[in-house]
């Protein structure tokens, strides 16, 4: 008999969103979408923003801190993912809370794990069978400081591709959801592109990804499926590539993916994630097809196409921000908004002028000198 599991991609509960709900409580996702995840046996999302009691009033823009109240509408998600570059945007009291007010609310969560522990993946019973779910992601933010007690598994680390083969040999199906991959572009990094198709070459049966800000495709690896980014499902992002995603469910059987499904999602004016419309949805899944499309067509000289389609895509993702921004914004609203992380614009202006392709992850686009924002002045 199969089992369906679900994947979300980051769900943020900081900033705009949290400065909502806090306002007034609201459906951060609408009735239909949280519906396919209880049709499944099993959901799971990236907790983008530590959920906490204790308040750091010098927080920036950049730091996505949410609170305990917004869990309680979310509880149609059985898992949160810890694995991500924001779980340390509260330091050490910021991940203790997190976690305690994740357990008392009834959620499972994985990826963070004690600093002199082994990590244990998420076990799920499926039919005859079980499944290890690993957690592991590129990136950290803010570094963890000496007297922290949790760590990450991180991408890169030999560990991760030990812990893979290590539930493979004990018989279990293995599944990595992964935080990994290059910001604000469909297409996954070469150096990506290499860390994944390892974890296949230790055992892995499918991976998902997030990270990115934005749906990717999927590739075929030695027959195992590597879905490439899968969105941000709850955010405020400024663009209209960054409010699109996917709910991914997969369909397993026999320790293998039968068959998955995407369920197109957006993030609508309100702030609330719902279905797009039918226009949208053919639009996100022809994106999704052409991406997988060429990703299939140049994996064997994949960095040489990526060196010139990254420069496409913060071409395309600036377009889109800036569209966004006049559409909420307007003209000048949007000249401000641009003005303010001026910045932020000239580090992307200089991504755009290197090869980016033989860069492992964006560990400069979030600087501890960075010019800072109060939340409220930069979103009002």
């Amino acid at each position: 008999m199969s089992k369906r599991i679900t994947f979300l991609g980051d769900v943020m509960l900081g900033r705009m969103i949290g400065s909502k709900y806090g306002k007034s409580p609201y459906e951060i996702v609408d009735k239909k979408l949280q519906a396919v995840a209880k049709a499944s046996d099993l959901t799971i999302a990236n907790l983008e923003s530590p959920v906490t009691i204790t308040k750091d009033p010098h927080a920036d823009h950049l730091q996505f801190v949410g609170s305990e109240d917004s869990l309680s509408v979310l509880k149609w998600i059985d898992v949160f993912t810890l694995a991500n570059n924001h779980i340390n945007d509260a330091s050490k009291v910021g991940m203790d809370e997190t976690i305690q007010l994740l357990e008392k609310n009834g959620f499972l969560h994985n990826g963070l794990f004690g600093k002199d522990s082994d990590y244990t993946p998420l076990i799920f019973k499926a039919e005859g069978f079980e499944v290890a779910l690993v957690m592991t992601t590129d990136m950290m933010n803010i570094p963890f400081a000496d007297d922290n007690k949790w760590q990450c598994l991180r991408v890169g680390e030999r560990r991760v591709n030990n812990i893979i083969a290590a539930e493979k040999a004990n018989g279990r199906m293995v599944i990595v959801y992964a935080h990994i991959g290059a910001l604000f572009t469909r297409y996954p990094n070469p150096t990506t592109f290499d860390f994944l198709h390892g974890y296949v070459d230790s055992g892995a049966d499918c991976i998902v990804t997030a990270h990115s800000h934005c749906l990717g495709g999927v590739e075929e690896y030695k027959g195992v499926p590597i879905f490439h980014s899968i969105g941000d499902f709850v955010m405020d992002g400024n663009s209209f590539r960054r409010r699109r995603s996917a709910m991914l469910t997969l369909t397993i059987e026999d320790k293998k993916v039968k068959d998955w499904e995407l369920t197109p999602a957006e993030i609508n004016e309100n702030l609330v994630t719902s279905l797009p419309d039918e226009k949208t949805q053919k639009k996100m899944l022809k994106s999704f097809l052409e991406v997988s499309k060429q990703i299939r067509k140049h994996s064997d000289s994949y960095s040489k196409f990526y060196k010139w389609q990254y420069k496409k895509e913060m071409v395309l993702h600036t377009l889109s921000t800036l569209s966004y921004l006049i559409h909420k914004k307007g003209v000048v609203g949007m000249l401000r908004f641009v003005f303010m992380r001026f910045e932020e614009v000239g580090r992307m202006f200089k991504w755009v002028a290197t090869d980016r392709s033989k860069v492992q992850r964006d560990d400069d686009a979030i600087k501890a000198d960075r010019k800072k924002f109060k939340q409220e002045d930069l979103f009002k």
